[in-house]
């Protein structure tokens, strides 16, 4: 109670000093010189969605031009506020475990993260002991398989749509031999090294290597594009490994794989086993703004309306067609049928938060001039929706929201 009280003390105390900041800002916004002016604009932004009020109060009673000003503000707050559904922070572990089973371990690892995380062909009753205080996912993971000793994890398998499911599987390894780098909600594993005799244009054998790296992330972390580059390879005699010139194709949709290979343009001595070290960036594009729009018990409820500006849309019914197949009648305004990059987007949600993509789409024009779309899911028999979702992303290639990593992995056995 004594806390409670404090706290709301202090927050009492914070208000008004809220306050005058606020009216500070705004009366720099009119100041002559563009450098004051810039720099109380960021100021007022970096006040985030607590001074949104102050603001919104002060734009009412402002003259035209500081109005339009104080309110592209407010738009720019909210928009932020937006894109954290796309970038969160990264949710922190706070985990003690004695000799507990890592069955239990997992479950709780995973319901703190959000991220699901299942074992595959462990004992879910192999004892594990653990103290994790304040960690972020990836490094908890990662502290969790050194501590047992016998097993690793392997970061998600699926294609990337926006939104999936697809879980964190920690089954049998060596966690001392295991080469992953992490940085906040991101993570990059060396899958594996293949080297292989493939016929050449002139029917010799051409023999060749490549890496198949593997790039994950924390579970709501939505981004639209990934680029993972390898600037870097050095064998351990300390000699450059040169890589192949690999072409990027362009893209027309929120598609990318998981895995990337990086061919090397030669095969290493027989006498190299480990690459000493392995280093590129990997860059990701978000979302400059992005709607929401959802009906819950979509299947129980018909004609209903779901709210979210660009991402509105009308609910006529949401019926199994087949064994696997589920299809949702929408009205929107604009199509969900094309492979572009600012389209609606569908996900259909099930009891278990697993997150299915729309399969498909067939659009024609509604008595209300909007677009009536019949939108397809492929869902087990049997699998109750919750929630079915709209998703409209705005990616604005002058002013892109990015995240750009420098990693490194270190003595990567290849042979």
């Amino acid at each position: 109670m004594r806390t409670l009280l404090l706290a709301v003390l202090w927050l009492t105390l914070q208000e008004p000093d809220l306050e005058s900041e606020v009216s500070r800002l705004v009366e720099r916004l009119s100041d002559d010189r563009n450098a004051v002016r810039n720099e109380a604009r960021r100021s007022l932004l970096a006040l985030g969605p607590r001074a949104k009020p102050l603001i919104r109060r002060r734009a009412e009673t402002a003259d035209l031009e500081a109005r339009e000003g104080l309110l592209a503000i407010l738009r720019d707050i909210e928009r932020a506020e937006r894109l954290t559904s796309f970038l969160p922070e990264p949710r922190r572990i706070r985990l003690h475990a004695e000799r507990r089973p890592i069955g239990e371990v997992v479950k709780e690892l995973a319901r703190q993260s959000g991220t699901p995380v299942v074992l595959k062909d462990v004992p879910p009753e192999e004892p594990v002991t653990v103290d994790l205080r304040d960690r972020p996912f990836f490094d908890a993971l990662q502290e969790l398989c050194k501590a047992h000793g016998t097993v690793v994890f392997r970061l998600p398998e699926e294609t990337y749509t926006l939104e999936d499911h697809s879980p964190v599987v920690i089954l049998r390894g060596d966690p001392k031999a295991r080469r992953t780098f992490i940085s906040g909600p991101f993570a990059i594993q060396v899958d594996s090294v293949y080297n292989s005799e493939r016929v050449g244009d002139v029917g010799k054998a051409a023999p060749s290597c490549g890496l198949m790296l593997h790039v994950g992330w924390e579970r709501g972390v939505r981004p639209t594009q990934m680029k993972l580059q390898v600037t870097s390879i050095v064998d351990e005699t300390g000699a450059a490994v040169k890589l192949a010139d690999v072409s990027l194709g362009e893209r027309s949709d929120v598609y990318f794989w998981r895995r990337q290979w990086a061919m090397l343009a030669a095969v290493p001595p027989p006498a190299v086993t480990i690459f000493r070290e392995i280093s590129g960036t990997l860059e990701f594009e978000f979302p400059t703004d992005g709607h929401w729009a959802r009906v819950e018990r979509p299947m129980e409820r018909k004609n209903v309306e779901a709210a979210g500006g660009p991402a509105s849309f009308t609910l006529e019914e949401m019926v199994r067609v087949g064994p696997d197949q589920v299809h949702a009648v929408v009205e929107i305004g604009t199509s969900a049928a094309d492979s572009r990059l600012d389209r609606i987007r569908f996900f259909a949600i099930d009891e278990l938060d697993r997150i299915y993509p729309q399969q498909g789409a067939r659009e024609r024009a509604a008595s209300s001039g909007l677009i009536r779309s019949t939108v397809s899911f492929e869902l087990p028999e049997g699998t109750p929706v919750k929630e079915l979702r709209a998703v409209k992303l705005t990616i604005d290639q002058d002013r892109p929201v990015g995240r750009k990593v420098a990693w490194k992995l270190e003595n990567v056995r290849f042979r």
